[in-house]
């Protein structure tokens, strides 16, 4: 048990004064330190209330997404400088806010962790722990301007039937991604508030680490999704657990099942489909 009581240690909170609103952010992470690379970083803050501020600035979700791919293709030399997003949110805020800013970060494909609080120059924080696709992507037309395209099935994909699952999902084919999902072994969980989690009718806490295990074990992919009062302090303690008990147990990362987040974006093609796990 002592991996998953380290775990929680981060949620000794901090008051941090933004540009324009007071939130309230984990402790603990690490530092965000590069040896090869110079980090250019863009600070984001996103309030209880769901209000996404960047240098002194309330912005928009649409705003953010064009901000950050603008922020990431900079002429910034590659081998020299690597940009970042540092993501300031108060624990308090409703994870569905969080989520959309997720989704974001994605379609810009820039790289964001979650900042926690740091007595020093050097910012520290939570390096993201699951990376899902999103269903489109920014990118750049002939003119400079800024557009989207649909996800592309990265070729090695294929040979994993997990990850050929999720890909059926993010490119619309979603009765092939039921014909994959009865051949493989899954875990549909639900993330619950305090530090629970669901699996069908049990209900596990981070004491039940080791029973946790045994239901998951044999899983090559986990489906996750989110209770409606679920928040990002909730969030972060559920992946943490989570990913503690498989890096805990299971050794051979060949072995590791796949984490699927069941976005907002997500959930809501799969309700149009009448898809459900």
């Amino acid at each position: 048990m002592k991996n998953i009581v380290i775990l929680l240690v981060i949620f000794v909170c901090k008051l941090l004064p933004s540009q324009n609103v007071n939130i309230e952010i984990p402790n603990g992470g690490r530092k965000i330190e590069s040896t090869k690379r110079v980090l250019a970083f863009l600070k984001v803050y996103l309030s209880k209330e769901g209000i996404i501020s960047v240098q002194n600035k309330n912005i928009s979700l649409s705003e953010l997404g064009n901000l950050a791919y603008t922020f990431k293709n900079k002429n910034y030399p590659p081998w020299k400088i690597k940009p970042l997003v540092v993501l300031y949110i108060d624990i308090r805020t409703p994870f569905k806010y969080f989520n959309r800013i997720e989704t974001e970060l994605k379609s810009a494909n820039v790289d964001y962790i979650y900042g926690t609080k740091s007595y020093d120059q050097i910012p520290k924080g939570i390096f993201f722990m699951v990376r899902n696709p999103v269903f489109t992507y920014r990118q750049k037309t002939s003119d400079n301007q800024i557009s989207f395209s649909y996800y592309d099935i990265p070729k090695e994909n294929k040979a994993f039937p997990s990850k050929a699952f999720v890909d059926c999902l993010y490119t619309y084919k979603f009765k092939e991604a039921k014909k994959i999902l009865k051949k493989i072994d899954y875990k549909a969980i639900l993330f619950l508030k305090d530090g629970f989690i669901r699996i069908e009718n049990f209900k596990y806490s981070h004491l039940n680490d080791l029973k946790l295990y045994e239901d998951i074990k044999d899983a090559k992919i986990l489906i996750i999704k989110y209770s409606p009062r679920l928040s990002y302090k909730d969030y972060l303690e559920n992946i943490l657990i989570l990913k503690g008990i498989i890096n805990k147990y299971i050794k051979n990362k060949d072995k590791m099942p796949y984490l699927l987040i069941v976005s907002e974006e997500l959930n809501s093609e799969l309700k149009k489909n009448n898809v459900s796990f």
